[in-house]
């Protein structure tokens, strides 16, 4: 019972940062002027930060238990974060 918990809390864990890493990269790219976009002196690290968020989310869907609803939920929505990013 207390390794499925702790399985849990890690994905959570995971799934969180790589959603925060999301939202930093829509923060990195933010111009106050002119809306969203892209800057291109810091399209490498928002690119950078993308991956590392899809890495974290295929972390966070391999420590939790393989049959965890929720953790093919939160990789879905942090898939679509994603895309929508891109």
């Amino acid at each position: 019972m207390g390794d499925t918990a702790a399985r849990g809390c890690t994905a959570a864990v995971l799934f969180a940062a790589g959603a925060r890493l999301v939202m930093l990269g829509y923060l990195a790219t933010m111009d106050m002027e002119s809306g969203l976009g892209l800057r291109h002196n810091t399209a490498p690290l928002v690119v950078y930060l993308c991956a590392l968020a899809a890495l974290l989310a295929a972390g966070g869907v391999a420590v939790a238990v393989r049959r965890s609803r929720a953790a093919r939920g939160a990789a879905l929505c942090l898939a679509a974060l994603l895309a929508w990013r891109t």
